[in-house]
């Protein structure tokens, strides 16, 4: 045999066992991505309730005396800030871009009937302002916004006997600050919830033990 040959087939079992080698090594497993857990708020005293939008986190602190007030932390500059903390007791919090929104009530907020009632105020992260949203007689609940729309349970129509309960969805558009009412059935609706145009919510208009779901374009 030539010297050529042999150094053909030499050069050929080299690249099979190349291949073959390649062929049969075991797959490299991509390491699987762990998140990191960080603190946000560790404050000694209760917070509750957290809800984000970006880089904004809110939630509800108990720090002042325990009374119920409104903080934010920055997650782009690692700063907390206060939102809001005057004497009432704030709730359901929630958040949408610049805008952060709560239930407030103190201990003198009734109505004529002495039934507790509950305001909705707005805060501009941008220009640092409070602003109220809805100071109606009544109870609110259920608070939620997106975009420039704030909705919420409202019970302003419902008899003061304590007996019959009646409960609709109110809107409130932050754009021309006019107040909409989205829905005022004869029946109790709960629950709202919105993504930009479209609201929806929990209606017992049909039956006071079997719930259905509600929707409404704005």
């Amino acid at each position: 045999m030539s010297k050529c040959w042999i150094n053909a087939i030499g050069l050929f079992l080299m690249l099979l066992t190349t291949v073959v080698s390649i062929g049969c090594s075991p797959k490299s497993i991509p390491t699987p991505y762990v998140a990191e857990e960080f603190p946000i708020c560790t404050n000694f005293y209760p917070q509750f309730y957290a809800a984000i939008d970006g880089d904004i986190v809110i939630w509800m602190d108990q720090r002042n005396n325990y009374s119920r007030n409104i903080y934010g932390y920055n997650l782009s500059s690692h700063s907390e800030f206060p939102i809001c903390i005057d004497s009432s007791n704030k709730q359901n919090q929630a958040i949408s871009g610049n805008i952060v929104v709560w239930l407030a009530t103190s201990n003198a907020s009734c109505d004529e009937s002495g039934i507790l009632c509950s305001d909705i105020y707005g805060y501009n992260l941008s220009s640092g302002k409070k602003f109220p949203i809805c100071t109606a007689p009544g109870f609110k609940l259920d608070l939620a916004i997106s975009s420039n729309i704030v909705v919420w349970m409202d019970t302003r129509n419902s008899p003061r006997d304590n007996i019959v309960l009646r409960t609709d969805i109110y809107g409130y558009n932050l754009d021309n600050n006019k107040e909409l009412a989205i829905c005022t059935e004869m029946s109790a609706q709960f629950t709202p919830a919105i993504s930009e145009n479209i609201t929806v919510w929990t209606d017992y208009r049909e039956d006071s033990s079997n719930p259905d779901i509600y929707g409404y374009n704005l």
